[in-house]
């Protein structure tokens, strides 16, 4: 029994600290301010400042930060990876089923697009 936990206990002791601790920093840091300065750098605790800045924006004028006209080719890669997760779960949940259901989603998403984007264009200057 001890021979178990003497062999078990470094890798046990190796996964805590390097996917663990991180963690754990990574936690505290998103409540800090890191400011570098001469020599080093210097971390304030701020609480949930972080947090408020993030879904306010700076100048907190704007829920989310500042958003404006979504280009199309957002649209697309948001189309895309929407398409890319159902296919994916399909696909997974129906084993039997052969690669060209996967590929097909995508290649008519991507057609369809396409188009789009050419009659979305027609009759605007470059």
């Amino acid at each position: 029994m001890i021979a178990r936990i003497v062999l078990l206990l470094p890798g046990i002791l190796v996964v805590l600290l390097l996917s663990i601790f991180p963690l754990i920093i990574s936690l505290y840091l998103s409540f800090a301010r890191v400011n570098f300065v001469k020599g080093g750098f210097q971390v304030v605790f701020v609480g949930l400042q972080n947090y408020s800045t993030m879904f306010t924006g700076a100048d907190k004028a704007h829920l989310l930060g500042v958003w404006g006209d979504i280009p199309s080719y957002g649209v697309l890669a948001f189309a895309l990876i929407v398409v890319l997760l159902l296919s994916t779960f399909v696909y997974i949940r129906r084993p039997g089923r052969s690669i060209i259901g996967y590929v097909i989603p995508l290649v008519v998403l991507v057609l369809a697009a396409v188009v789009l984007e050419m009659l979305g264009s027609w009759g605007t200057t470059p």
